[in-house]
Order: structure tokens, then C-alpha cells, then sequence
């Protein structure tokens, strides 16, 4: 033993350190010993989902598939002409929207009076409740609706489809009715202004007394008339331009000035195209007065003119001098758009002086034209545009009654639902497998969360060795038919049971363990209290005593003894007085049923029971019984919570260590060695105390054995007491049964 506990062990890790790999084997113990856990999962979720397959209502879905066509983009504008706009609403995104519009009461309300009136199906409220609409790529949408019946989610299905069908064609036909409203609003709105013009018109052409186009100067002061019109929207434009100006500045001049402000500089080039872009804009003006706009030359001059003022534009922008770097940009901004708009001021006022002068040189040049032939000249062009535009607009009119006509929405169903023969729910044959599978999941994912959670606690002998470097020298199977009965010594009571060879099995790897260095006084105890190293102290003293040892066994726990209780002894007097009061050792011995065996018990209560063991008196004691007995063993307090034990272990001839299956943590057992090394306590070695049995190959072979060879030694006849219970167990008469639980 001396040359086990004199070892160059390293030092004890906090942690489950183990550099090996985890094997099979590992995983399958694990799930050995939450088997039943994960059967009962399993189980259980299969009988819920068989409850539920049985129970739970049948549910139908039918679905109904409807096309919504794009719109291709081309209308017909103003001017009778077709155009193309640009790229429509992107395809997804409107079939969002239509999504949302099957949705909309408005359609639901129709799908409900069509299956009112068209079917006699009346509608129940929750009808609805099981409606899912779904767009399916490119410009397809699925409405399904589930139901208890298979008949009503058919119908449903197609109600809806149908509803939304006519709503979208109702919808088309009401925009083109929209549209002819707002032409006969316009074409109303033309009439009177040319009644009003050609009203004006009477009285100027009686004073003429001449018809309309004999003569050359009417055409001359049409011409004239129409520089006038194209000078004053001119001018109007200089005057937007000139309050847009004034606005510019006022923000300007009221914006904080934390950067100076960019100012542009004189550019011949940027001049030059100014006036170029003027004299095009005169001559278009001269064009616009003999020819029509689709005239090739007017379009051409009008070419030229945007040519020009993109680079006007792009040389406007060149001309931007940034003066420092710590301009604001908002008050940049608005010094570029006034920057902008005074060019553009600048040129109207250009455009509308030469279309004035234009003007006035043509008056000019017919001095035979009286201001009523002017007048008449100015109202018969107004009448002209209204006329033209009163035409356009009467062609329009009858396309948009021809488009109502033809108008049947973009809404085609392409699809109807039928009655459907199979559930969507509840699906035996899928629903029960699942849940199944998902028990048989959820059970080992705990299973093996339990168990990595749980490699913090000590679960096996290769624990304690790996931990703390300790020799372990057995377990004892947990035995939980037994808990009941507290004054049981399975080594008195039944020698054959596999707790009682359990028992004796540690007491054998004892000798081993101490034959170099014999221990005649052993105190037992355990990390934390409640980890059964009472019952370890009395079952291994009484196995010492049957094997022929003289054996004294010391209830050192003066803090919570238990020893009287096992053997029905009195408490007093006990070790406490042995030391307080100076007894004899023959004064506190108590004899048991069992040969060699006798015990020391507690004793009256002391408030320090640390004090007592640190003394000479502790000393002697121990070399006293020592020499009157072949083995002494002390059953001592807790090591973590007090100091009694290591006080007492220091001073015997070694330390057992009781650890309960996966209660102790790891950082606890290896503190327990740390301070035992601190004291100098010779620690023998560790028993492993309710061992599970079943959760894993080693405990489970063992138990198996002992369990088997406890069978065949009842059949030989070589033990005639029965396995007790916990309801017809009794102890031996001399002792008495208590609280006290045998396996703690």
C-alpha cells in the first residue's frame, strides 16, 4: 500500500481529463443506462400520436388554381398615339398583391353569395378559417381550403376563385368606365370654351365683312398671332423662373453658413452655346408658325436644341470652383440649383425677348392689319388647338367603349378544385412513425445530455482513479428494495446477498491493499454527507469480525451519529465521554450480536467535536483500542463540510473513502484529495457506493454474479433466512428500528 500511496502521481485535475478517445463502447453504456428513459419516450409519443390519429377530426384540403396574366405595358395616350411604358410592377410583387386581394372581405363576402344563391350552400363563419393562398411561380396562384368536409372545402375552393375572377373583370370594366367619364368631363369642358371662342368671334368678323382665308393679310396675322402665343408662354416661364429665384435666394440667405459657397466662373464656350441655343430656339419658333410638329425640320431644330443643352449642362458643371472643403452640402445644394436656375432664367428671358421682338417686327411689317383682325387671328388659333383636341379626344371615347366591351380582366381559372378522398391530417401511416422517431430522438438526445452533463459528477471506479489518483477497492450495488429498512446489515443479516459479497469483496481488496503496510485503525467517511459511509463503516467493520478479526467500531460522528441506531445500542455513555470526562475504554465498549465485533457510540452531544479529536487524550485512545483489538474503525463526519475527519485520519493509519455513483463532482473528490494531502492523511483507497446495475456492462456483470451465486447459495440450504422486504423485514430483536436509512 506504501508504495501505491508513495507514487509520483501528478496532480489531480479539477476536470474529467481523458486523452483517449470516446469509443462505442462509451455511447452504448450511456444508453444502457437511460434505456428506460428513452423507451418511455418513445412510447409515449407513439401512444399520443395513436390517440391523437384516433381522435382528432379528419381535415380535407381542395385546391382551385387561378393565371394572372401581366399587363403588357401599352396604352394609348392623349394623342391617339400607342406607347410602351417602361418595365411593369415586377411579377412577384404583384402577385403579392393579388394574394392580398383574395384575401379581402370584398372577395370572401362574394364567395359567400355565390354558393348562397348559386348553390344553396349556406356559409358558416369559421368556413374561412382554413384558407391558405399561395403564389406559385411565374403567374400562378393556389388557393386551397381545408376542411371536415370533403364537399364544402371543394366548393369553397372554387367559390373563391370564382369571386375573385369577377371581382378582377368587374374591377377592369369599372377602370374603363372611369376613363370615358373623365373624357366626357373634358369633351363638355372644350365645347363651352369653343362656344365661348367662336361666340367672341362673331362680332369681329361682321365689322370685317369679308370671309375667312380671302385675303393674305389673315394669314399674316395668324402668323403673328402665333409668335404672340409662343412670346407669352415664354414669359410666363421667365416669370416661374424668376419667383423660383427669388424663393432660392431667400433659402439661401437664411441657411447657417458654415462652408463658403461655390460660385461659377466665366466660360466663353458656356456664352457661345447660350446663344447658339437661342437663335435655334427662334428659328424653331419661325418653323412652329407655317408647319406642323411632326414637320422633319422642326425635329430636327429640336435635336439640335436638347444636343445643345446637354452640354450646356455638362459644361455648367465644369464651371463649379470649390473654394475650400468646409462648404455645407445642403447650402451647396442650393447654391447649385439657384446656379441652375438663373442660367435657365437667363435663357428664357433670351428665348422670350427674340420671340417678343419676332413678334413685333412681323406686326411691323403688316401696318394694314387693324388690332380686330389681330384679335380675330388670336381666336381662331385658340379655336383651332380646341378643335383638334376636341377631335382627339372623340376617337379616344369610342376606343375606351370598345375596350369596356371587350374587357374580361387578366383573372382566368385554370384549375377547379376537386372533392377530395384522402385527409391532410390526421396521416396515420407519417403521424405515428414521426412521433415515434422523434420519442426515440428527444430520448437519446437527453439521454446523452444527461450524460455529458453528468461527466462532471463521478460515475465509475475509473473516475475516482482518473480524479483523484485513488486505489478503488469495490462499489456496492444500489439496492433500493432495502431503503426502508434502517438497521440492516446485509453481512448479519444475510451473508449470501450480493450487498453482504459486495462488502466482503472491499474488505478483501483492503487486505490487499494494506499488506505492506498493515492498517490497524481505518476511519471512513465520504466528500458530502449522505453518501452512505455509516453503512460502509458498520457492513465492513461486521465483515472484518465474521471473518475472525477483533474488530471495534467507532462512531466518531458526534455531529449526526447513527451507529447506536444500526445496533440498537444506547447512545451514552460513548467517545464523547471517553474523552471529555476520562472513562476507560472498558467503560464505553458495547458488546453486539455479532462476534469480535463491539462498539464505541457517540456519546452525549459536545459542541466542538474538532477540539476533542486534536488532543493527546484522541491519541491515546486509538493506541488503546489499537492494542486490545486487531482493527479499529472509525466512522467520522464529512470531510468538505468540517474538519473532524481529517483531524481524526491524521491520526490512524488510513483513510476510506465512501463516493456515491454520480452525486460527487469531479472538482469535490479532487479537493478531498488536495486537503488530505494538506493533513497528511494516508487515504487507502475509495469505494464506489449505489452503483446502478443495469446502466452499463461492468456493475451489471457483477451484480449478475453475485445475484446468481446468492440464488445457488440459497438452493444448497446453507442460508435459510429469506431476502426481507420492506414490508416484512424485522431486524433483530436487540435493535431496534429507527429512521435511519441503511444505504446513506
Amino acid at each position: 500500500m506504501d508504495a501505491y500511496r508513495n507514487q509520483s502521481w501528478p496532480a489531480p485535475s479539477a476536470g474529467y481529463e481523458d486523452d483517449q478517445p470516446i469509443d462505442l463502447k462509451f455511447y452504448l453504456e450511456a444508453l444502457l443506462r437511460h434505456k428506460w428513459l428513452i423507451l418511455f419516450l418513445t412510447v409515449a409519443l407513439s401512444l399520443g400520436a395513436t390517440g391523437y390519429v384516433l381522435t382528432a377530426k379528419r381535415v380535407y384540403s381542395a385546391t382551385a388554381r387561378v393565371q394572372v396574366q401581366q399587363s403588357s405595358g401599352r396604352y394609348i395616350t392623349i394623342t391617339g398615339q400607342p406607347a410602351y411604358g417602361g418595365s411593369p410592377v415586377d411579377a412577384a410583387e404583384s402577385l403579392k398583391t393579388q394574394v392580398k386581394f383574395v384575401y379581402s372581405s370584398l372577395t370572401l363576402g362574394e364567395a359567400v353569395r355565390y354558393l348562397r344563391e348559386q348553390q344553396g350552400i349556406v356559409v358558416p363563419p369559421d368556413a374561412f378559417r382554413g384558407l391558405k393562398v399561395m403564389p406559385e411561380e411565374p403567374d400562378v396562384i393556389a388557393i386551397s381550403v381545408e376542411h371536415e368536409s370533403p364537399r364544402m372545402a371543394a366548393a369553397l375552393a372554387n367559390a373563391i376563385a370564382t369571386a375573385y375572377r369577377d371581382q378582377n373583370t368587374l374591377q377592369a370594366r369599372r377602370q374603363a368606365r372611369g376613363a370615358q367619364e373623365y373624357i366626357r368631363q373634358r369633351l363638355d369642358e372644350i365645347r363651352s370654351d369653343l362656344a365661348r371662342v367662336e361666340e367672341q368671334m362673331k362680332p369681329l368678323k361682321i365689322r370685317q365683312h369679308i370671309p375667312w382665308n380671302e385675303t393674305g393679310d389673315m394669314t399674316r396675322a395668324m402668323q403673328i398671332a402665333a409668335y404672340e402665343d409662343q412670346a407669352r408662354q415664354a414669359e410666363m416661364e421667365v416669370a416661374s423662373l424668376r419667383n423660383r429665384v427669388r424663393v432660392l435666394r431667400g433659402q439661401l440667405a437664411a441657411h447657417p453658413r458654415f462652408r463658403q459657397m461655390e460660385r461659377p466662373a466665366e466660360d466663353p464656350f458656356l456664352t457661345g452655346l447660350r446663344q447658339e441655343k437661342v437663335r435655334l430656339e427662334v428659328e424653331l419658333a419661325k418653323l412652329r408658325a407655317d408647319y406642323k410638329e411632326t414637320d422633319p425640320r422642326i425635329l430636327t431644330i429640336q435635336d439640335k436644341i436638347n444636343s445643345i443643352q446637354n452640354q450646356i449642362d455638362e459644361q455648367s458643371k465644369k464651371t463649379f470652383k470649390t473654394v475650400t472643403t468646409e462648404e455645407d452640402p445642403n447650402y451647396n445644394l442650393l447654391a447649385s440649383q439657384l446656379f441652375m436656375t438663373e442660367n435657365s432664367l437667363a435663357e428664357a428671358e433670351a428665348k422670350a425677348l427674340a420671340l417678343r421682338n419676332l413678334a413685333s417686327q412681323k406686326r411691323a411689317q403688316s401696318p394694314q392689319l387693324t388690332e380686330d383682325q389681330m384679335n380675330l387671328a388670336r381666336l381662331q388659333r385658340q379655336a383651332d388647338v380646341l378643335q383638334r383636341t376636341y377631335t382627339v379626344l372623340l376617337e379616344r371615347l369610342q376606343e375606351e367603349r370598345i375596350n369596356e366591351a371587350q374587357q374580361l380582366g387578366n383573372v382566368n381559372i385554370i384549375d377547379f378544385a376537386q372533392i377530395p378522398t384522402r385527409p391532410v391530417r390526421p396521416v396515420p401511416e407519417k403521424t405515428i412513425p414521426l412521433a415515434a422517431a422523434v420519442g426515440l430522438l428527444l430520448g437519446v438526445g437527453l439521454a446523452m445530455l444527461r450524460e455529458f452533463l453528468g461527466s462532471s459528477v463521478v460515475a465509475t471506479t475509473d473516475d475516482i482513479e482518473k480524479t483523484a489518483k485513488l486505489l478503488p477497492l469495490g462499489f456496492i450495488p444500489a439496492s433500493r428494495r432495502l431503503r426502508s429498512l434502517s438497521n440492516y446489515l446485509p453481512v448479519v443479516d444475510q451473508p449470501g446477498h450480493p450487498l453482504s459479497e459486495a462488502i466482503h469483496s472491499i474488505r478483501a481488496s483492503l487486505k490487499f491493499a494494506t499488506v505492506d503496510a498493515p492498517a490497524r485503525s481505518i476511519t471512513v467517511s465520504s466528500a458530502s454527507a449522505g453518501e452512505g459511509k455509516t453503512f460502509v463503516a458498520a457492513d465492513l467493520a461486521a465483515s472484518m469480525a465474521v471473518s475472525g478479526q477483533k474488530v471495534v467500531l467507532v462512531d466518531a460522528d458526534l455531529r449526526r451519529p447513527k451507529i447506536h441506531n444500526i445496533f440498537g445500542l444506547e447512545r451514552s455513555p460513548g467517545l464523547a465521554e471517553l474523552l471529555a470526562d476520562g472513562l476507560d475504554v472498558e467503560d464505553v465498549l458495547q458488546a453486539t450480536q455479532t462476534n469480535n465485533l463491539k462498539v464505541i457510540t457517540a456519546g452525549c452531544p459536545v459542541p466542538s467535536p474538532g477540539i476533542l479529536f486534536d488532543t493527546q487524550r484522541m491519541t491515546d485512545v486509538i493506541a488503546k483500542l489499537s492494542s486490545i483489538a486487531d482493527v479499529v474503525v472509525f466512522d467520522v463526519p464529512p470531510i468538505l463540510p468540517v474538519s473532524d475527519a481529517l483531524t481524526l485520519a491524521s491520526k490512524t493509519d488510513g483513510l476510506i473513502l465512501v463516493v456515491e455513483q454520480s452525486r460527487v463532482a469531479k472538482a469535490a473528490l479532487a479537493d478531498v484529495r488536495r486537503m488530505c494531502d494538506l493533513a497528511k492523511v494516508r487515504i487507502i483507497g475509495a469505494v464506489l457506493n449505489k452503483a446502478e446495475t443495469g446502466g452499463g456492462y461492468y456493475y451489471g456483470y457483477h451484480y449478475k454474479y453475485y445475484t446468481d451465486y446468492y440464488k445457488h447459495y440459497k438452493s444448497d440450504g446453507s442460508d435459510q433466512k429469506a431476502l426481507p422486504t420492506a414490508s416484512d423485514a424485522t431486524p433483530p430483536s436487540e435493535r431496534q428500528q429507527t429512521g435511519s436509512q441503511p444505504n446513506e
